[in-house]
């Protein structure tokens, strides 16, 4: 219906329609949207990277999609800028999002919250990929998944009022 017929996907788990003509490209937008699908997407949603979570991965420990729409809406409400910020969300140790690579990383752990056993992340900062392989370090253990929004404003609106001009994210933190 749109473009050529065909598919591309993306490192970063995008779906890519290639040539769509300038026409066609409204009524795709219009059409995706009534999916529910994102045709335009912000800048916090286009550099955030969530694996399937346990919904759909026997090995995960922790739901992700659920979770990081609640973080991205979360964000959005506190006016968060992530300006390319990379936010990669992991549901267990296998890094299917690359939680370790990005600059804030979130590997999915379960934790006590009183009585109950809740999801949480250990949060990762610094990691990279560019000239060389940067692992993210870990900034805090076992974060319970409804603090994880308050904590990533703190470090975002740091980084934004601390760091010394052009300094990256990542190297703001490994620093």
């Amino acid at each position: 219906k749109f473009g050529d017929g065909s598919l591309r996907t993306a490192a970063d788990q995008n779906i890519l329609l290639p040539n769509v003509s300038g026409e066609a490209r409204d009524r795709l937008g219009r059409d995706l949207s009534a999916l529910g699908l994102a045709f335009e997407a912000d800048a916090l949603t286009r550099s955030t990277v969530v694996c399937t979570g346990k919904q759909f991965c026997s090995l995960a420990v922790t739901e992700t999609k659920g979770h990081a729409f609640q973080l991205l809406e979360e964000l959005r409400r506190r006016r968060v800028e992530s300006y390319g910020i990379r936010i990669a969300m992991s549901g267990c140790p296998n890094a299917c999002a690359q939680h370790h690579t990005a600059d804030i990383g979130l590997r999915g752990v379960k934790g006590r919250k009183g009585l109950r056993i809740v999801d949480g992340f250990d949060v990762y900062l610094g990691g990279g990929v560019s000239e060389a392989l940067e692992l993210g370090i870990l900034y805090k253990k076992g974060v319970p998944s409804g603090q994880i929004a308050e904590l990533m404003e703190r470090i975002i609106r740091e980084f934004h009022t601390h760091r010394e001009s052009p300094e990256s994210f990542s190297a703001f933190w490994r620093g």
